[in-house]
């Protein structure tokens, strides 16, 4: 028996384009479905670990981060599968940190943890 419908691609396909896991979870179409984000953040790493420049490795951390902060202060998403998202953030925003060897790259993660420092307060 499959895992998944015939009409539904299968998420944990090595093969899966990474904008239709983002779509899912930046919509929370599946956020009963918490490995998908641990599955994404692996081929983020991996993607990561890939790339031979800082700024390459800097900019896909970024795009993790960004993903899972629109995800967390949406509020037509449902709250676990936001708060999950939060648990999760800080793994792209590490990457983010270890990949940020430049002035620049280094204020630039500054500003995503300010941000997501403002979001934790306010909440």
């Amino acid at each position: 028996m499959h895992r998944y419908p015939q009409n539904r691609p299968n998420l944990l396909s090595p093969r899966r384009p990474l904008d239709i896991i983002e779509t899912r979870i930046r919509r929370g179409i599946e956020h009963n479905n918490p490995p998908l984000v641990n599955i994404y953040l692996l081929q983020i790493a991996d993607l990561a670990s890939a790339k031979t420049t800082s700024t390459a490795k800097f900019v896909i951390a970024k795009r993790a981060f960004q993903l899972l902060y629109d995800t967390i202060v949406d509020e037509s998403i449902e709250v676990h599968w936001r708060e999950f998202c939060l648990d999760k953030i800080n793994l792209p925003l590490q990457l983010m940190k270890k990949s940020g060897d430049s002035p620049k790259l280094k204020q630039q993660c500054r500003l995503m943890q300010y941000k997501l420092t403002l979001l934790c307060q306010k909440n």
